[in-house]
Order: C-alpha cells, then sequence, then structure tokens
C-alpha cells in the first residue's frame, strides 16, 4: 500500500508567487507553486518536496518562458546551501540575441549557483534542437554569461555540418558556397567554426562590418599553400606566422579596435596595434604578418633590402576558387618601423 500511495503522490498547492532576489535580474516568477511527488528526482521512491512556477528569463533583450522548478539545498561536502533551477518550455526562441538565421526548439535549461567566498555566480545552461539549410537537425548547447546578476553574452555551440551558402545574408560573402561550417561558435558577435581552404583544415571566422565578412586562418602558412605554381620560385621559403584569406562582402574600412569580437579574434595575431586600420577591398584578399626571419634562405635577401622587423603584408588574391582566372596574388608590405 505504502509503494502505491508514493507511486501516485503528485501534489501541485498553490503559494504567493516567489521572488529570489539572488536571481531576481534574469529570473521572475508568474506563479508558484509547492509540489509533493512520491519520486525523488532519481526516480527513487521517496518524499520529495519542492517548488515550481512559470518564470521569464531574460537572456539580454530576449524573454523566454519556462515552467521551473526549483531547489535549495547544500551541495556535497559544502555547508552553504544554493539554489538550482531546471526548466523546460514548449515554446521556440527564435532569432535568439538577433541572430537572424538561427531559430531554437527543444529547450531546457538549468541554472546552478556557485558560491565561493560569499560571493554568488550562475552556470547557465541552455540545450535546444536546431535545423539550418537542408543540415539534419542537431543538438545546440547555449553557454550563458552572466555577470553580478545580468545575462551579459550567449555563445551557441553546434557541431554541424552547416553550409554557409545557405546561411541567409551571410550567404552573399564571395565563394561562400565554398565552405561547410563544423563545430560552431555562434553568437551576435558573428560565427567561429572549422572548415577547410585548399585541402587543409582552417579557423573560420564570419563577422559583421560593412557587410558581411569571412577570415580563413592558419599558422605558419606557406604562400604555396594557395598559389601552388610558386613552389617552383624563391617565395616557397618564405612562411607566415599567422596569415588570412579575407573574403568580403563589401570591403571592410575601419580600426582594428572598432571590429565585433569575433573579426578581433580571426585577427589578432596580425595586427598587433588596435588603432590599425583594416582596409579590405570587395572579394578575395590576403593579410599577414611577415619577420624576415621566417624567410627561410631568402632572409638576408629580404633584410639586404631593408626589411628587418615585422611586417604587415596585404594584397588581393585571384584564382584560388577555380573559374577561369589564374591563381595570383598581388601582396604590398607596411613597415612597422623604417629599416
Amino acid at each position: 500500500i505504502k509503494n502505491d500511495i508514493l507511486d501516485n503522490l503528485d501534489l501541485k498547492i498553490a503559494i504567493p508567487t516567489p521572488h529570489i532576489p539572488e536571481v531576481s535580474k534574469f529570473l521572475t516568477f508568474q506563479n508558484g507553486h509547492l509540489r509533493i511527488k512520491g519520486k525523488t528526482p532519481s526516480g527513487a521512491r521517496g518524499i520529495d518536496v519542492g517548488i515550481s512556477g512559470d518564470t521569464t528569463v531574460k537572456v539580454k533583450s530576449d524573454s523566454l518562458a519556462f515552467f521551473m522548478d526549483v531547489e535549495y539545498d547544500s551541495p556535497q561536502g559544502s555547508s552553504d546551501k544554493e539554489w538550482k533551477f531546471t526548466g523546460k518550455t514548449i515554446h521556440p526562441w527564435n532569432h535568439p540575441v538577433g541572430i537572424h538565421w538561427l531559430d531554437l526548439t527543444s529547450l531546457s535549461i538549468d541554472i546552478d549557483e556557485k558560491k565561493k567566498s560569499g560571493t554568488s555566480t550562475f552556470d547557465i545552461t541552455v540545450n535546444a534542437k536546431t535545423k539550418v539549410g537542408s543540415s539534419s537537425e542537431m543538438d545546440v548547447k547555449v553557454d550563458v554569461h552572466e555577470t553580478n546578476g545580468l545575462i551579459t553574452d550567449a555563445y551557441f555551440e553546434m557541431d554541424g555540418p552547416i553550409k554557409l551558402g545557405e546561411i541567409p545574408e551571410i550567404n552573399k560573402i564571395p565563394e561562400a558556397n565554398k565552405f561547410t561550417l563544423t563545430k560552431l561558435i555562434v553568437s551576435e558577435h558573428g560565427i567561429e567554426a572549422d572548415s577547410m581552404i585548399a585541402g587543409r583544415a582552417t579557423d573560420l571566422f564570419a563577422f559583421h562590418g560593412s557587410g558581411w565578412n569571412l577570415a580563413l586562418t592558419q599558422k605558419d602558412f606557406a604562400i604555396t599553400e594557395i598559389i601552388p605554381p610558386l613552389k617552383n620560385t624563391p617565395l616557397k621559403h618564405i612562411k607566415f606566422p599567422f596569415a588570412a584569406v579575407m573574403l568580403s562582402e563589401q570591403g571592410l574600412n575601419k580600426p582594428y579596435s572598432e571590429l565585433s569580437k569575433v573579426g578581433k579574434d580571426a585577427l589578432k595575431d596580425i595586427y598587433s596595434n588596435p588603432s590599425e586600420s583594416i582596409n579590405i577591398k570587395p572579394g578575395v584578399a590576403f593579410v599577414a604578418g611577415f619577420h624576415p626571419d621566417h624567410a627561410g634562405p631568402m632572409g638576408k635577401t629580404v633584410k639586404g633590402i631593408g626589411v628587418k622587423t615585422e611586417v604587415l603584408v596585404m594584397g588581393e588574391v585571384t584564382g584560388i576558387f577555380g573559374g577561369s582566372d589564374t591563381p595570383k596574388v598581388t601582396l604590398l608590405g607596411k613597415l612597422s618601423e623604417g629599416g
């Protein structure tokens, strides 16, 4: 009889609307219930008492409705009690934090308080599903950043693959249909992902700034990787510690300091001066940092013509994605100081 009672025990008693100051800047209740169940969260028989209710979670300018279960208990090995929230919703999250091409469904949320030296922070994770273009439905993990009780940023992680040419607006970047993205981190600042160029793995960054821009970055980059005929010239000895092939919809003309977070991440190893101006024409371009110490057997020759310190190398690239053009690169160097 006892087991039968526990198996069927599921009481929900209305209580005054909860207000929890620690999370009130990003989570508010519309109602509240005292919930008494005959099974613990692990599924074992036993009395489980908790609070639940309909809530609104504020993620920057977005408001999300979740039905939330609340616990307030001490984690193992600690005497301090911490809040734990677990929620689900039937509602989608369309265009999260302004990402125009992303829609999320099947959302759930976990919010865990962490106390250290009397200060509370909250680990917030949202799990969801999405489908982009012709991709299969995939899992999305949303890493939500909380600072001083406010949600300040959100990053959407998914494995892909997603075809860049199927993402609206971003597919206006030249040659966008040549790239497939995996291991994506998506935010309002742009996209970071893994991709391929000329058969070699590359880090891909897509960001907005006077139209959409794409940076394909590599370390220890040899120009012969995108222009194979140069393998028969002295240029085969030159390597760039950091380089990027840039594809731009409308061109990019602004100081490095004014780029989005993703743009800065893409070019941080090339532009060491925050006030340095970036001037990329529409189409395909190349930008790199170069030092004569990376010129191999040509090092003495390069230093002999006055290049003794780091040089910012920029130029136009044609023909590397096929078509009628012969692969060609035109480069100009800008010295950081007189040689």
